[in-house]
C-alpha cells in the first residue's frame, strides 16, 4: 500500500513540513507495512520555500538579513538560489515575525521582499519566483517598490515608504524605467482577486488581517488612487487582473510594474508529484481551517478535485471544518472538534497523532475496503 501525504501549513501553528512528519509518523502506526512518503506544499504563501526545497532539492539556500518594519530591527530570513534562478517567499519577508506577534497591518510595509528581490538579482538571478501569500501587509507592494529604486512624494514633495496607512498621502511618483531590467518573474497565488471593490484585497482579506470596515474602506479608496497614478505612468492598468489582490496588493505590483506572470501555487509541487500522486492508494492533505474558500483555488481544494477525478482515496486533517457536509465522500480529521481549538493549535502535532491512532480501526476500513 502506497500512501502519499501533502499537507499544507496550518497557518499560525505548525508548517506543512512539520504537519507531514506528524502524520506520517501517525500513519505508520496504524499502517507499518505501508510504503509512505510526505511533501510540504504550499500554494504560494507559508511553506513556500519548504515545498521548493524539497521537489528541487539542488536549490542553495541563502540566509539573508532584511528589516522587518513591525520589529524595527534586522530580521534574519533567506532565499534559494539555482543557476540564474531564484525563490522567494512573502510569508517570511514580511509575513508574521513572530507567532505572538500582533498585526499591524496598517503599517506594515513590503519593504523587506523588495530586499530579498534585489539580493536574488545581486547573485546573479534571471528568473525570480515568488510565492505571494500569508503577508501582514496591505501596501500593494509599494515597500518592495521602493527597496527596488522607485520613489513616492507627498502633496508636500517628500519621499516617503508608503504603508496601508498612508496610501492615501502618495501624490506623485517615480518608477525607473529599468526597475529590474532583463528580470523575468513569476508569482504564485491561491486566490483570483482584482486590487479593488467588494473582491479587492482590503474588502475580501482586510478582515482576516484586522481591519475594521472603516479601514477597509479607506484602503480600498486609496488603492484605486494609487493604481491611477500608476496607470498614468505606466500607460496601462492591471488592477483588475486575477491575483493582483493577492498579498495585500503584491500581486498587483508584480504584474503591474516586474511583468510577471501569474501561476497557480500548488501546481508546482502537484506537476512534480504527478507520478507519485497516481501511484498512491491513500493520499492524505490538509490545512488549518477548511472552508469555502478551501474548493475556490486552495491548494487542498485541488487536490480535492483530483481525488475525486481519479477515483482515489482522501484523508483530510484539519484544525477545523467549517460546513463538513461539502466535504462529503472523503475521510475527514476535524482537530477542534475532538480537542477544543486552543488544544488543537498549542498542540497541533500531539492532536494529530492522537486523532489518527484513535481512529485506526475506521481508516483501515476506509484505506483497504
Amino acid at each position: 500500500m502506497d500512501i502519499l501525504i501533502i499537507p499544507d501549513s496550518f497557518k499560525g501553528t505548525i508548517s506543512s513540513l512539520e504537519a507531514g512528519k506528524a502524520l506520517k509518523q501517525a500513519l505508520t502506526s496504524v499502517f507499518p507495512d505501508a510504503s509512505i512518503e510526505s511533501f510540504p506544499i504550499s500554494d504560494g504563501g507559508e511553506g513556500f520555500l519548504e515545498m521548493v526545497k524539497a521537489i528541487k532539492p539542488k536549490l542553495r539556500k541563502l540566509d539573508i538579513n532584511i528589516f522587518h518594519s513591525s520589529l524595527l530591527r534586522k530580521k534574519s530570513s533567506h532565499i534559494l538560489l539555482g543557476e540564474n534562478e531564484a525563490y522567494i517567499e512573502s510569508a517570511l519577508c514580511c509575513g508574521y515575525a513572530e507567532k505572538s506577534e500582533s498585526l499591524d497591518v496598517m503599517n506594515s510595509s513590503s519593504y523587506p521582499l523588495g530586499e530579498a528581490i534585489r539580493i536574488a538579482i545581486q547573485n546573479g538571478a534571471k528568473t525570480i519566483h515568488i510565492g505571494i501569500g500569508g503577508t501582514i501587509t496591505n501596501d500593494l507592494g509599494l515597500g518592495a517598490l521602493c527597496a527596488l529604486g522607485a520613489k513616492f512624494y507627498s502633496r508636500d514633495n517628500l519621499s516617503f515608504v508608503p504603508t496601508a496607512s498612508t496610501l492615501k498621502d502618495v501624490y506623485s511618483l517615480e518608477i525607473p524605467k529599468e526597475l529590474v531590467s532583463d528580470i523575468t518573474f513569476q508569482i504564485y497565488s491561491d486566490v483570483n482577486n482584482p486590487l479593488c471593490g467588494e473582491n479587492g484585497c482590503a474588502a475580501v482579506f482586510g478582515p482576516q488581517k484586522g481591519l475594521n470596515q472603516n479601514q477597509i474602506r479607506e484602503v480600498d479608496q486609496a488603492a484605486k488612487h494609487v493604481a491611477k497614478l500608476l496607470a498614468g505612468a505606466l500607460g496601462f492598468d492591471k488592477s483588475e487582473e486575477p491575483a493582483a489582490g493577492s498579498g495585500g496588493g503584491i500581486g498587483y505590483m508584480a504584474i503591474q510594474c516586474l511583468g510577471a506572470q501569474v501561476r497557480f501555487g500548488g501546481q508546482l509541487a502537484l506537476s512534480a508529484l504527478q507520478e507519485k500522486l497516481e501511484h498512491a492508494d491513500l493520499i492524505v492533505t490538509g490545512e488549518g481551517k477548511c472552508d469555502a474558500q478551501t474548493r475556490q483555488g486552495k491548494i487542498v481544494g485541488e487536490i480535492i478535485h483530483y481525488c475525486q477525478s481519479n477515483k482515489k482515496k482522501l484523508l483530510i486533517v484539519a484544525g477545523l471544518f467549517e460546513d463538513e457536509g461539502a466535504f462529503d465522500g472523503i475521510f475527514t480529521v476535524n482537530l477542534s472538534e475532538r480537542f477544543g481549538k486552543e488544544k488543537s493549535m498549542a498542540e497541533p502535532s500531539i492532536c494529530m497523532t492522537k486523532a489518527i491512532d484513535s481512529l485506526r480501526l475506521d481508516l483501515t476500513r476506509f484505506a483497504l475496503g
